[in-house]
């Protein structure tokens, strides 16, 4: 596989500060992060707090869990978030958040794993937070060079939620690395939509258009 296909949107996969959707733990509501923002040391620290109280109120909450892990991912503390992941997954082995996770802070060290906790992911969330964990699912295999197990799982994300732009632009991508140029095309336009003016989609659609009439 090309260096530039392995390059494209590791953002879902490399921890690079992209929200990806709001979900709901609890009565909580938190927005799901990969990285750490720039919200004040202070509230995040007050957040942390707030999670470790509700896992002392109650130690078998794989949510409590799950919260006081992503709080813990605010602030850069990657081995505690793990932890608590790990218990959260002890505590309630179908936590979709949990298990996504997980798989994010392994993906290097334990690629086999990390494939494992995204289907376990994808198997228990709803439908729109199913297509992100499918999107970072291909763009991990991506990154792999499994290209045409991506296009699975990108086609699987779109068909959960047709809306995702890198979804459509991932799929384009793996398609185009195929050699697969119409289809390519096709998914380069359907990603325009949502995403008018994008220049790396705006570059591919006329790379492929002069491809095509060439042939």
């Amino acid at each position: 596989m090309s260096k530039k296909a392995s390059n494209p949107r590791s953002l879902i996969i490399a921890l690079l500060g992209l929200t990806l959707l709001v979900m709901v733990l609890g009565g909580a509501v938190l927005v799901v992060k990969l990285r750490p923002d720039s919200t004040a040391p202070s509230t995040q620290e007050r957040s942390i707090a707030t999670w470790e109280d509700a896992v002392a109120d109650d130690p078998t909450s794989d949510i409590a869990q799950t919260g006081l892990g992503m709080a813990l991912l605010d602030v850069g503390r990657i081995q505690d978030a793990e932890t608590a992941f790990r218990v959260a997954l002890e505590l309630n082995d179908a936590n979709w958040m949990a298990n996504f996770q997980l798989a994010l802070l392994m993906r290097e060290r334990n690629p086999e794993r990390t494939l494992t906790l995204f289907d376990k992911a994808a198997a228990n969330a709803t439908p729109e937070n199913r297509a992100v964990v499918l999107l970072a699912t291909g763009d991990f295999l991506m990154v792999r060079g499994e290209t045409k197990v991506a296009v699975a799982a990108y086609r699987d994300s779109i068909a959960n939620a047709s809306f995702i732009f890198d979804s459509h632009l991932g799929l384009a991508k793996a398609l185009e690395e195929l050699g697969k140029t119409e289809a390519a095309l096709a998914e380069y336009r359907e990603a325009g939509r949502f995403a008018p003016g994008h220049p790396e989609v705006e570059a591919a659609i006329q790379r492929l258009e002069d491809h095509s009439g060439d042939n």
